[in-house]
């Protein structure tokens, strides 16, 4: 499946991540030296993980973190207020692994830090922050990338903007100039060493 095709397949799937975002993410993940492994915090219904899966090399690792509390507002979503968001996601899984069967794709419910020592350190190719938005959330979420990623890995997130200001003051606080928004999104990304 090319870029394209990634980008309006992902679109179908309920969520707020752009059309450039998501071409953003996939084109990361098809440059990737395979098999790689992609590390994603809130998922939501599966719109910004379908993207990545359907990009990653050939026997890649996706594994997706997420409270799934369908509390969650979904106003402005696309996602029907009467649906489910966990019930959307797996959906997506279902389709991801139709379409990718070789992409292993390990869901871990909770919150990141639950699974600080539970996940070898050094694993992650890339780790995409999108859950929580809260200052303590981010922070946290951050610490917990930072210690799962190899290296060279790249660091990256979501809600990069003003009506997000705890996501935009703690990544601006962790990482200072090294900090790099991608043009036309909303995605911050950091590499390694941390600010």
């Amino acid at each position: 499946m090319n870029l394209e095709d990634t980008v309006q397949m992902a679109e179908k799937v309920p969520g707020w991540m752009s059309r450039e975002e998501l071409r953003w993410l996939a084109k990361t993940a098809r440059e990737l030296e395979g098999p790689a492994a992609w590390l994603e915090i809130g998922c939501f219904a599966g719109r910004s993980t379908l993207a990545v899966g359907l990009s990653l090399p050939l026997d890649s690792i996706l594994v997706v973190i997420d409270q799934f509390d369908n509390s969650y507002p979904a106003l402005g979503s696309g996602l029907d207020p009467e649906d489910s968001c966990i019930v959307r996601f797996f959906e997506t899984m279902r389709f991801l692994a139709d379409q990718r069967p070789d992409v292993k794709v390990i869901v871990l419910p909770g919150k990141s830090e639950r699974y600080r020592l539970g996940v070898a350190p050094s694993v992650f190719d890339v780790a995409f922050i999108d859950g929580d938005h809260s200052r303590a959330a981010v922070a946290s979420d951050c610490e917990t990338c930072q210690g799962l990623l190899i290296p060279e890995g790249r660091l990256c997130g979501h809600d990069y903007h003003a009506d997000w200001p705890d996501v935009k003051s703690v990544v601006d606080e962790r990482y200072g100039l090294a900090v790099k928004v991608i043009e036309g999104t909303s995605i911050w990304t950091v590499t390694a060493p941390w600010g």
